[in-house]
């Protein structure tokens, strides 16, 4: 069967979905025997199971024994102790849940404290790669500027020294201005520096060429 929509009154106001959810419902009743209506059954909704801890779906769930906890209970305090937590060897525990529930708790203590120290250990690394970059790029060696030796050294900049008098650039500045007319292999040869006519040139105190 099919059922129509009405399109001559304005005042109809059947839907689409509604159209198609009677359709469905017809079509079963004409499949069901002496036309009882078949509903649906309602989807039941899956239970999802939840996790359990990882401590008591391991092996201290699987411990009955009051001997075989505080043997286990006791390997888990060598590893504590490892990551730096205060606790002590048990000689024995009251029944069975009193050492489940401990054992539980002391690897609850183990698997934060592991946690803590990757984390601190992942912050060290981090900082000592920054640490490395920095020194790396202040670090890197700048090549040393080179002048031709046959050039000349020519002073052009003001007739007294323009640095602070008794200075070790001041002195170095002199050398240069008494220097003026010789070569640049000749400067060198008297113990000037490469580095220091750079300087001046940069300053316009010098000309070389």
């Amino acid at each position: 069967m099919r059922v129509a929509l009405c399109t001559e009154h304005a005042r109809c106001t059947v839907t689409r979905s509604s159209v198609m959810k009677t359709e469905r419902i017809m079509q079963e009743d004409d499949k069901a025997p002496g036309g009882a209506a078949v509903k649906p059954e309602p989807a039941t909704p899956k239970k999802v199971a939840k996790k359990k801890p990882q401590a008591a779906t391991g092996e201290i769930s699987s411990l009955k024994t009051i001997e075989e906890l505080v043997a286990h209970y006791n390997e888990m305090v060598l590893t504590a102790v490892d990551f730096g937590l205060a606790v002590h060897v048990a000689e024995s525990f009251p029944d069975v849940k009193i050492g489940q529930a401990a054992c539980e708790q002391l690897h609850g203590q183990i698997i934060k404290a592991r946690k803590r120290n990757d984390d601190m250990a992942a912050k060290k690394t981090k900082k000592t790669k920054k640490t490395r970059t920095k020194k790396t790029s202040s670090g890197v060696k700048r090549p040393r500027a080179k002048l031709n030796e046959a050039e000349k050294i020519q002073w052009i900049g003001p007739k007294e020294n323009p640095c602070r008098k008794g200075s070790g650039k001041a002195e170095r500045v002199a050398k240069i201005m008494s220097s003026s007319g010789k070569t640049v292999g000749t400067f060198v040869k008297n113990g000037g520096r490469v580095g220091s006519l750079v300087y001046c040139i940069k300053k316009k105190w010098i000309k070389v060429g």
